[in-house]
């Protein structure tokens, strides 16, 4: 997906389309079976707030989880996660790797100059080894090749 911003920078913007699906189709089934639970009435008060709360939180965590993103600029990029967002120059960046991050078995890993390792939530392999997530580190390595050759 391409399209330009103000400055006239050209972005790249990687998410994995499938994420998404599965993000808002568990948006829509979780918040439908309270809001059954929750029409049927007879529930304790306190259970009722709990109820709407729950689905609150876990629409706003899906919705993000399910946009969760990478934007590549010319300045460097731009990752979008559930619980964070950070901006990284490309002169800041190692290289991008496909592996395991805390629970996440197959998702874009960023190593950093300085050692660290960040994540990209948006890049995931949908199923293992079906080579999406693989392709877009490739993409995202070979864009930072072309950078750090030119600076």
């Amino acid at each position: 997906m391409l399209s330009t911003s103000p400055s006239g920078t050209v972005l790249r913007k990687y998410r994995n389309r499938e994420q998404l699906v599965v993000c808002f189709a568990a948006v829509v089934v979780i918040d439908a079976l309270n809001a059954i639970a929750i029409a049927g009435g007879g529930e304790e008060p306190a259970l009722l707030i709990a109820r709407v709360a729950f689905s609150i939180a876990f629409t706003i965590f899906g919705l993000r989880a399910g946009f969760s993103s990478l934007t590549a600029t010319d300045d460097g990029i731009r990752v979008s996660n559930p619980f964070s967002a950070f901006t990284l120059g490309w002169s800041e960046i190692e290289r991008f790797a496909i592996g395991r991050w805390k629970l996440l078995p197959s998702s874009c890993l960023i190593h950093l100059r300085d050692g660290r390792k960040m994540y990209a939530a948006g890049i995931q392999e949908a199923r293992i080894g079906d080579g999406s997530a693989a392709d877009i580190v490739d993409d995202l390595n070979a864009e930072l090749a072309r950078r750090t050759q030119d600076a």
